[in-house]
């Protein structure tokens, strides 16, 4: 193991880049939180070399540099605010599967979406991908299904996005964030330079990682604060004495590097259970996930819808925008919880068990969906997406007649013990702003997320100040205000409400050292020191 790290220079002709300008930039200025940005050239590279080719001139130029994908994301990470968009959408082929002692993993350009990666594995045909280490295609073939554990709700977002954010979902309940599946990944540096880092070949010296080229090196400083992994977080830099330096780009949403090639761990695939529970009312539904995460039972995820995020999912289906043949739940607005579990012997217990718990908390089992085959648990993933992406529908629309608005939601977690805390603040904030509001998500980890639907530019002033009021009590409950979708452009606020100044000095002395032009997405997470 070494506290070296060593840099290399890759060859490319950035005169023969694909580029985009005029009235094709503009699909390139939003991401899913409804900002909207500017940018005067959008870049298309479509291998490694031209991603340095890039990064080499921009550098040299001062010219600012937004890393974009599918956009799928909702905090303005991916809009630029001035000069070029590089958009990795072309680097997006699995290229091939390896095998080590901890398992298999696969070898994927950065902007290969999850979905793609889902049916890839999916359907067992792994032709044209290469074996990393020796036979590893055919043993993977004969090894059965495999799966990527990591459950993002956005299935349309890339896989490199995802390691950029440390991205979770509702599997992080028992299987962590995507950080824990990385096992490599290949990054340019904002001055063009490569560095390619395998989970367990480096280590940092205390709180320094030296950075070589040729004879010259470099020490970066690591963040001294303390990451808080007692909750979901992705706010800001992950730092640690003694750290991998490969975490040290996993969750720093592209302001560090990009990322060119990564490496993701699979596991086998197993028969699962999926239920969603409906109940009566929202206190009620709570109750049951509480009482849920209490019995011994291997459960993959807990889920919650509450009654309004059901009210506006069957909204959107009633006015025939969206969500076309879903059926009618067994109770008139209720609440839902979904849940996961193998289907396996204990299957039969776990269900009479089940219905002493439901009948508890004023549901049964005859109010319960239940299904194990793909097709009908895929319905229930496509509901519990649902919430959401009526969501964002609703603000879409809203933006045309209002263009100021954007998405208001909450990304935020709090330790398990101060969930009824959490909760009984946050409802008792939304009541009295009189904002419409939905919740739902990941209620099991201590995870729900808040999103308020604006109508007006008077509504969005009001969300402003009832964000501030749910990330302070958070805070105070030693959560994060950021637990899953990183700060982006939207919520660098609520960093300064985690990190002290010092903290946050840190972190922009280290962008610093990487990026002394402060070209690679600027205003993203940190801002430029003056």
């Amino acid at each position: 193991m070494s506290d070296r790290l060593k840099v290399v220079s890759l060859d490319a002709d950035f005169n023969h880049i694909r580029a985009l300008s005029g009235d094709a930039v503009l699909p390139y200025l939003q991401d899913e939180s409804k900002l909207r940005g500017s940018a005067s050239l959008v870049l298309l590279p479509k291998n490694e070399g031209e991603v340095a080719a890039i990064m080499r001139e921009a550098s040299s130029k001062g010219i600012s540099v937004t890393v974009s994908a599918h956009r799928t994301g909702v905090v303005g990470g991916a809009v630029p605010s001035e000069g070029w968009v590089m958009s990795l959408e072309g680097i997006d082929v699995p290229i091939g599967v390896g095998r080590d002692d901890l398992g298999f993993y696969i070898q994927s350009g950065p902007c290969l979406s999850l979905r793609k990666l889902e049916d890839l594995l999916s359907s067992e045909r792994f032709d044209g991908l290469r074996d990393l280490t020796s036979s590893a295609v055919e043993e993977l073939k004969g090894s059965g299904r495999h799966i990527l554990l990591v459950d993002p709700t956005e299935t349309n977002a890339s896989l490199g996005a995802n390691v950029a954010c440390n991205s979770s979902g509702a599997k992080s309940y028992r299987y962590g964030p995507m950080r824990d599946w990385v096992r490599r990944i290949r990054v340019v540096l904002p001055d063009g330079r490569l560095l390619d880092l395998t989970r367990g070949e480096h280590r940092a010296r205390a709180y320094s990682i030296v950075i070589e080229d040729g004879d010259s090196e470099k020490i970066l400083d690591i963040p001294s604060h303390r990451f808080n992994r007692d909750v979901k977080n992705s706010a800001g830099i992950y730092a640690e004495e003694g750290m991998d330096p490969i975490d040290l780009f996993i969750g720093s949403e592209g302001i560090l590097g990009t990322i060119t090639l990564l490496e993701l761990r699979l596991v086998p695939w197993r028969r699962t259970l999926s239920s969603m529970a409906f109940f009566p009312d929202d206190c009620s539904a709570i109750g049951f996930v509480r009482a849920l995460r209490s019995i011994d039972m291997p459960i993959d995820l807990i889920e919650y819808i509450d009654s309004n995020g059901m009210r506006l999912v069957l909204r959107s289906r009633d006015e025939g925008s969206l969500f076309h043949g879903m059926p009618d739940p067994p109770i008139r607005s209720p609440s839902a919880v979904i849940f996961d579990l193998p289907y396996d012997e204990r299957v039969d217990e776990f269900l009479n068990d089940l219905d002493g718990l439901l009948s508890s908390h004023g549901s049964s089992l005859s109010h319960t969906w239940c299904a194990h085959e793909e097709r009908e648990r895929g319905r229930f993933r496509s509901l519990r997406h649902a919430v959401p992406e009526a969501v964002f529908a609703y603000i879409a629309n809203r933006k045309l007649s209002h263009p100021g608005i954007h998405k208001m939601g909450t990304d935020m977690s709090v330790p398990q013990d101060g969930m009824g805390e959490m909760l009984k603040h946050h409802l008792g904030v939304l009541k009295e702003s009189g904002l419409e509001y939905v919740m739902f998500g990941h209620l099991g980890d201590g995870h729900p997320h808040i999103e308020l639907l604006i109508d007006d530019m008077h509504q969005f002033a009001v969300a402003e100040g009832v964000l501030r009021e749910l990330a302070s009590k958070v805070v105070e409950l030693g959560g994060s205000t950021m637990a899953e979708h990183g700060t982006g452009r939207l919520k660098k606020e609520f960093l300064r409400l985690m990190y002290s100044e010092s903290d946050l000095e840190e972190m922009v002395r280290l962008k610093k050292a990487l990026d002394p032009a402060w070209v690679l997405n600027p205003g993203v997470m940190l801002e430029a020191p003056e």
